[in-house]
């Protein structure tokens, strides 16, 4: 993206008073623009082909298509553009498949206010975003399940094939 091209954003959530946050936080930036919004995904896909944001500030639970499932829709149809996952919902299947499926960041939204527009910016710039604590806990689920993928191989398979302790973790 161009440096001096204003960053189109748009905003995807079932509930107003985030809608309403949101627009304020983020046109207190001038390099920023929020130019559409949707209440569902379903109706986020329809926007989406309509304007081409730059940016989309996916909500996770929403009617008629959850967040997840808008994502993956983007990704397959529009690449390019960035999705930040912002959601209440700080649950390690969530945190998986967002990133499994190339949403850029993930943000809860008791902290989405704080830094929003330097988050949007590093997404955009190709940093992936995670907020210290959702990265504790996705560092800890993937360590367990290290330690099950571990635990489930038979020790034979180490022996045939000379593998150190610290290769076999």
């Amino acid at each position: 993206m161009n440096h001096t091209q204003r960053i189109t954003v748009m905003v995807v959530d079932d509930e107003s008073l985030i809608h309403a946050g949101l627009r304020k936080a983020l046109h207190q930036d001038p390099t920023i623009r929020v130019i559409c919004s949707a209440y569902d995904g379903e109706e986020a896909l329809a926007r989406i082909a309509e304007y081409q944001p730059d940016v989309v500030l996916l909500d996770i639970q929403m009617p008629r298509l959850n967040g997840i499932e808008c994502l993956k829709r983007i990704q397959e149809h529009y690449p390019q553009i960035v999705v930040i996952l912002l959601t209440t919902f700080d649950e390690e299947q969530y945190i998986i498949q967002g990133l499994a499926h190339n949403a850029r960041s993930y943000l809860l939204k008791t902290e989405a206010f704080t830094g929003l527009t330097d988050h949007i910016r590093n997404a955009v710039n190709g940093t992936l975003v995670i907020p210290d604590h959702i990265a504790i806990k996705l560092a800890k689920f993937l360590q367990q399940q290290t330690d099950f993928v571990a635990k489930a191989i038979d020790p034979a398979f180490f022996k045939h094939y000379a593998l150190t302790r610290t290769e076999q973790h």
